[in-house]
């Protein structure tokens, strides 16, 4: 893996505060974060077009709950893809 990992720089795009978003969708945000942890960063970012966040947490739910892939393989396949293209979200999933 390399050494200058992403996820340890600035984000291209920053994560908002609170304050940046719509009531609504700041409220949501800390009920979707596991618990104990901050919402994962793709969400705090994608909460930035509220329009797509809901559609995007239903289909992430359908797949979680209804999908073929048992937890583990989602989860893997979710970190492999992510270190394919050296993205962020791959530390999003490590406690």
């Amino acid at each position: 893996m390399k050494s200058d990992r992403r996820h340890e720089r600035d984000p291209r795009i920053p994560v908002p505060d609170a304050r940046e978003l719509r009531d609504d969708v700041a409220a949501l945000l800390p009920q979707i974060a596991p618990r104990g942890r901050q919402p994962a960063h793709t969400m705090a970012v994608l909460a930035r077009q509220p329009d797509l966040l809901a559609p995007f947490l239903a289909w992430a739910a359908a797949l979680a709950l209804q999908g073929v892939l048992s937890h583990r393989d989602h989860e893997l396949l979710a970190l492999r893809n992510a270190a394919g293209i050296d993205a962020p979200e791959g530390a999003e999933r490590i406690p």
